[in-house]
């Protein structure tokens, strides 16, 4: 009974390492362009690629791993059972529960058992090395074109963007200083905040083998294992009471053509380190997602299906995500709940919110899951009605606009906003609504 050693996808290896050589190379050759204020959004973004492969390929390692190490062990559960050892069976039994439940090892001292642990943690080691070490080097490489960067902005008289460079540069060293990776451009939500966003689900399930998405039914409880999965035409799952679906980190999910459509009933789906392209997602009456680090490409969210009744019917929850290109087609009150923390939107134009007559502004503003905090915006087009629910958020070559129908909130409100070389087109905000502009140079 073996575990083999496991390596990274050649491909996703070659695209780290030219990256790596781009930034390591100190000439500029990472970005393009001679603006310093382009080669700030070019480094980011290579540098943001470069940590995502990273990320991506060893947590796939670590995945596949874990799975031979939870194949092995129920391997050795059935030679027990056939040998009649009851008592080791069991022993061997709480191992993989525990494993799949938390990741951790057990320390029942079986010879088998202990034999397969080191197995598992000699296969480990170098996959946790790996990163440490590709960490440590795009880290270094990064900071080098920083304070190179720097240099070039305060040249070239863009001392708000300097500031920005330079707080990059002082988050990345002490990042290293810890051996931690560097933290967001913006900062964390801090607990207060975070105390208001519903907890992320817990979910250990068993992942499922095949191609789901062409079986007509799917388990009440379902882990997708990492895969490139292919969304054709529309592809309907039926809601239930305590029905949980986990996406497990690396799946990649497509939209075959413009029609492809994913429709998830009542149920929760918690995704980790995924990536969504592509398509559109709907949510049915009581459906509520929750999204860590993932990636959403040209995808139009919300509600679906024809169950309708009270408010937020469809839940999403988005933590460390990457958002660009769309995001919701239409907004309304009653339908779409949405909580969104520490995330990144880029080239999306929100649509206003459309409000129920029993709902009014100050008061959606005011709920849970109407909620949008610590996130950056880029070429974004921003209603004053979603305007409302963004707080301690930042703009870069954004726009603001008014809604179709002006608005009036009972109730007073304030969101500090942080700007840079954004467009206010807004005629007249309305009474009792307060925004505070900030540069984003101010940013904590």
């Amino acid at each position: 009974m073996k575990l083999e050693r496991l390596c990274g996808n050649p491909l996703r290896n070659a695209f780290v390492v030219f990256l790596l050589c781009a930034l390591l190379s100190g000439d500029g050759s990472v970005v393009v362009g001679n603006d310093p204020a382009q080669k700030w959004e070019e480094l980011r973004k290579k540098f943001d690629a470069a940590s995502e492969e990273i990320r991506v390929e060893l947590e796939k390692n670590r995945s596949a791993l874990g799975e031979k190490y939870v194949g092995a062990l129920q391997k050795l559960e059935e030679d027990l059972r056939d040998k009649g050892d009851l008592e080791n069976l069991l022993a061997v039994r709480k191992e993989r529960e525990l494993f799949v439940e938390s990741g951790t090892l057990g320390s029942d001292d079986i010879s088998d058992l202990s034999r397969l642990r080191a197995i598992y943690m000699e296969s480990r080691a170098p996959i946790d090395t790996s990163e440490k070490e590709k960490t440590a080097r795009l880290l270094d490489a990064y900071l080098k074109q920083l304070e190179i960067l720097q240099e070039d902005l305060t040249r070239a008289g863009d001392i708000d963007t300097a500031i920005l460079a330079k707080k990059e540069a002082d988050r990345v060293r002490q990042s290293m200083d810890k051996g931690a990776p560097p933290a967001v451009s913006s900062p964390a939500a801090d607990s207060t905040v975070l105390a208001k966003f519903d907890p992320v689900p817990s979910m250990q399930h068993a992942p499922v083998e095949g191609n789901i998405f062409k079986q007509d039914t799917w388990p009440p409880k379902i882990a997708l294992p990492p895969a490139n999965y292919r969304i054709e035409g529309t592809r309907s799952v039926e809601g239930m009471k305590g029905r949980e679906i986990q996406v497990l980190p690396g799946s990649i999910f497509r939209g075959a053509d413009e029609k492809a459509r994913w429709i998830v009933g009542n149920s929760t789906l918690s995704a980790r380190e995924a990536q969504f392209n592509g398509f559109i997602f709907r949510g049915d009456l009581g459906t509520r997602f929750y999204f860590e680090k993932c990636l959403f490409k040209d995808m139009y969210l919300g509600k679906g299906g024809g169950w309708f009744g009270g408010r937020f019917m469809s839940r999403w929850q988005f933590r460390e995500c990457r958002i660009e290109g769309s995001f919701v087609e239409h907004w309304n009150s009653r339908h779409f709940g949405l909580q969104m923390v520490d995330c990144h939107v880029e080239r999306v134009k929100f649509p206003s919110i459309e409000y129920e007559k029993e709902d009014e502004p100050s008061e959606v503003a005011g709920q849970d899951w109407a909620m949008v905090r610590n996130t950056h915006f880029r070429k974004c087009v921003i209603p004053v009605s979603v305007l409302s629910l963004l707080d301690h958020c930042s703009f870069e070559d954004c726009r603001f606009i008014g809604d179709p129908q002006p608005l009036v909130f009972a109730s007073a409100i304030t969101r500090t906003v942080f700007l840079k070389d954004c467009k206010w087109e807004v005629k007249a905000l309305p009474d009792k609504f307060v925004v505070e502009r900030k540069a984003l140079s101010e940013l904590p």
